[in-house]
């Protein structure tokens, strides 16, 4: 018996149909036309009885329906592009909701060649149908989205996997108009940028260090600042991630996930513009290259130049893109990325401090001691190539590979500390030219089959990874260089010219370093589900790392003599196990243990042994939710990670051509982890986290265990047990949302305007591993505003934000400015900053 049901006064188009019939497949034949005709059509085809209100349809056209379907599957073809969504219900009613915005092209003017964004239909409200295409598209309007790759490799449902992984899509990542890396990771729980400079990105996930442990399409890249006009998403993998990735640090990883070619044109041009002349273009196109959407491009480009709020900072950018897909069949495809990206800009290193102090002195806050001839130059080429090919419903391969060249020249002034009140500082320069290459390789096997009862997606892979450095340089001394001094509260800049600081480096070179990584691994994985609520995640890999480095104090050549030498090979096998129970569609409850390889096990003891590999285990539980009609996602979870094995510099037994190491370090750090994203209703959108981590130097025995070459400690023998790690808050969280108004009071004047706000919170951090000094806590507030115009088939958005409303520091100790806060995502004292943005879509 078939029933029917209205709701929301015409907003919803609605109709039922008993099981049976909805899985009836038949042969349609219903050409494109008006929407409303089309579902009478339907209706009469197929024996459903459809109700609906004009303004739900009016206005809008139908995709053609020609061939045999189920009801369902010819409802989903006849709504593709038409802006209406189908919406199931627990009471096996389908409900068709309006949704995508006018601007989006009808269906009769995409027949002209071009395809709409997909729209689902909804098998039930339990098992939610999911399109992969538009869970990736950039222009996806929703905060939230429910399968990640980085997790397992087999692009698996977030409620499915028993471990955290957090999403940011490219809609929050142009909601706040976050042009780097660093600014979107702020809504991530657990994250924290660490002590970097504005060339390296580093960060540091729950407690420990990352390493550089940032990955791009899944290759590990080498920590440079990351470009994101061409990201889709960034996922963060808490925890180690060694089973998948290889030698990793315990914290987890971030995966720079790249846009795709879409199989429909679409176009976009940005301008921004802000504070300190920020000026930053962005261009973004895609489309079909053949008649029969085989060969598919996208090209992306963007060109930054801006300078700062510091004195003598800026930096120029340029960076292009090309893609390509190439559907060979529908079952093989070919994909390929080009990456360059050219960076100029100049350092801040020149804070004054004054001895026996951990504070600058009392300076304007847009002072530099640096000079106009310090600069860095950066030039990196890339590319990105895989190919898979599915052999049937069931088994698909997939080969990826990357290469990257960095060619990187760094030249930076730096003060030393002075005496009290005495405002004149001797300068140092670090002068460096660093060659990077990185190659590296994956193949991947992934089937389905059934055994019992139990359903399983395995997962058999090898990859290869290499990364060799060479860099000769100029460091530190202050003496018999031309710098000179600076007074700090009157500096005089430009007493030596670039030309003579690069020959004074160039004749004077001191140091010599060359490094090469090189590992592989083979690794396995079973996702088993049993009873559709029961899921057990099982593998392993086995590595076999190698890592070498050379130092010499007189000639490349003796450098890289002692890399040969110092050769240190690694093997461990790193299992992952977890097991999740969703009891309902709503609700997943799991736990995990998994092991890791460390990232940093290259030095030699006394007599060149190699050391015992850094290692780290988890222990993990926690529970996700998914509300509203699966559109809001929440995940808690609580982690135990213990590293050890963490190697220090062996001062007793080094000397000036050989430095040795030792094992003697351990830490721990455990904590809660909550976060939230997605819609609450189809206008609003947020993103919401909280972290509290714990950390602890557990172990320490000797002087100097965390301090590194040179480094002193207060207790021999105790060292820093006990203290906490530097640059992990106890405390840390956000919230940033988002209004999209529609009508209010039933008047649509406000439509297209959208408003946005948020408000980051770190708590106070160590600044060593001595726990001498303390970097201060900090809330920053930020604000967005935003107007969308339908213009014909284009869209014109302008928008304008503006960070740090509100900037204040919870800190005990002298109240001056804190300049180590720089290079953590805020600056205590840092100005109101605004953003604004003009951008085209066809």
């Amino acid at each position: 018996m078939t029933t029917f049901k209205f709701t929301l006064a015409g907003v919803y188009l609605s109709l039922a149909m008993t099981p049976a019939l909805a899985e009836e497949a038949r042969t349609f034949d219903i050409p494109a036309q008006p929407l409303s005709s089309a579902v009478n059509s339907l209706s009469q085809q197929s024996g459903l009885h459809v109700f609906y209100a004009d303004s739900a349809v009016q206005g809008r056209e139908s995709a053609a329906v020609n061939g045999t379907y189920t009801p369902k599957q010819a409802l989903s073809q006849m709504l593709s592009g038409s802006g209406v969504q189908a919406v199931s219900t627990a009471d096996d009613t389908v409900a068709l909701k309006a949704t995508a915005p006018a601007f989006i092209k009808t269906a009769a003017e995409a027949s002209e060649g071009e395809t709409l964004p997909k729209v689902t239909v909804e098998a039930d409200a339990v098992n939610q149908a999911y399109d992969p295409d538009w869970e990736r598209d950039t222009r996806n309007p929703s905060y939230n989205r429910s399968h990640s790759t980085s997790a397992t490799k087999t692009d698996a449902a977030i409620m499915d996997t028993p471990v955290s992984v957090q999403v940011v899509p490219k809609k929050i990542i142009d909601d706040q108009q976050a042009y780097d890396v660093k600014e979107a990771l702020k809504n991530v729980s657990g994250v924290q940028l660490s002590t970097s400079s504005v060339d390296y990105v580093n960060f540091v996930i729950r407690g420990f260090e990352a390493n550089a442990s940032t990955y791009k399409n899944g290759f590990r890249q080498d920590s440079f600042a990351e470009e994101t006009s061409n990201l889709e998403r960034i996922e963060v993998l808490k925890g180690p991630a060694a089973m998948l990735y290889g030698r990793i640090e315990p914290g987890g990883l971030v995966n720079l996930q790249t846009a795709k070619p879409l199989s429909e044109r679409h176009y976009s041009l940005q301008q921004q513009f802000g504070s300190y002349d920020f000026y930053r273009t962005v261009l973004d196109a895609t489309g079909p290259i053949t008649d029969d959407k085989s060969l598919l491009y996208r090209l992306n480009f963007a060109y930054r130049n801006n300078d700062s709020f510091r004195d003598l900072s800026f930096r120029e950018r340029i960076f292009l893109a090309p893609s390509f897909t190439w559907n060979i069949s529908d079952r093989t495809q070919v994909n390929l990325l080009l990456e360059y990206q050219n960076d100029d800009f100049r350092g801040d290193y020149g804070f004054g401090v004054e001895n026996g102090k951990n504070r600058p002195v009392n300076l304007p806050i847009s002072r530099s001691l640096s000079d106009p001839a310090a600069f860095d130059q950066q030039e990196s080429q890339r590319i990105f190539a895989d190919w898979s090919h599915t052999f049937n419903d069931d088994w698909k391969i997939t080969h990826r590979f990357m290469a990257g060249f960095t060619d990187y020249e760094q030249y930076d002034i730096f003060t030393n500390p002075t005496d009290a009140g005495n405002p004149v500082y001797t300068r140092g320069l670090w002068g460096v030219h660093q060659d990077r290459d990185i190659y590296a390789t994956n193949l991947d096997l992934t089937g389905h089959f059934n055994t019992w009862g139990a359903k399983h997606s395995v997962l058999l892979g090898f990859d290869y990874y290499r990364f060799d450095q060479k860099a000769p340089g100029y460091c530190c001394s202050l003496e018999n260089h031309p710098l000179g001094t600076i007074n700090g509260n009157n500096p005089v800049y430009g007493a030596v010219s670039r030309d003579a600081m690069l020959a004074f480096t160039s004749q004077n070179q001191n140091f010599f370093y060359d490094s090469l990584q090189d590992w592989k691994g083979v690794y396995f994985q079973d996702q088993i589900t049993l009873w559709d609520k029961l899921h057990i995640l099982g593998g392993g890999r086995y590595d076999w790392a190698s890592f070498s480095t050379g130092y010499s104090g007189t000639s490349q050549a003796e450098a890289s003599a002692d890399l040969n030498r110092n050769i240190n090979d690694k093997e461990k096998f790193s299992p992952r196990v977890g097991l999740l129970y969703r009891p309902w569609a709503w609700l997943s409850v799991y736990g995990n243990y998994t092991e890791s390889l460390g990232s940093n096990n290259s030095n030699l003891s006394v007599g060149a042994l190699p050391l015992a590999p850094q290692t780290a285990e988890q222990f993990e539980a926690g529970f996700k939710t998914e509300l509203f009609n699966k559109r809001l996602t929440t995940s808690v979870a609580y982690f135990h990670i213990d590293k050890q094995n963490i190697q220090a510099f062996d001062i007793a037994n080094s000397t000036d051509n050989r430095r040795v190491f030792r094992n003697i370090g351990e830490a721990n750090s455990q904590g809660l982890e909550i976060d939230l994203s997605g819609q609450l209703t189809d206008n609003w959108n947020i993103i919401a986290s909280y972290a509290y981590t714990d950390t602890e130097i557990t172990k320490d025995t000797s002087c100097g265990a965390f301090a590194g070459p040179g480094g002193t400690c207060s207790q021999p023998g105790i060292g820093n047990t006990g203290n906490r790690l530097p640059n992990a808050a106890l405390h840390s969280g956000s919230v940033w949302t988002t209004y999209e108004f529609d009508k209010v009071f039933g008047q649509d004047w406000l439509s297209g305007l959208s408003l946005g706000t948020g408000v980051f919170v770190v708590g106070q951090r160590q600044g060593d591993f001595e726990n001498t000094f303390q970097l201060p806590g900090y809330v920053r507030w930020d604000a967005s505003a935003a107007y969308k115009w339908d213009i014909g088939k284009s869209r014109l958005t302008a928008q304008l934000n503006i960070r740090n409303l509100l900037d204040k520091r919870y800190f005990s100790g002298a109240d001056t400015i804190d300049a180590y806060q720089r290079g953590y995502g805020n600056i205590p004292g840092e100005p109101i900053t605004f953003m604004g943005l003009v951008k085209l879509e066809y």
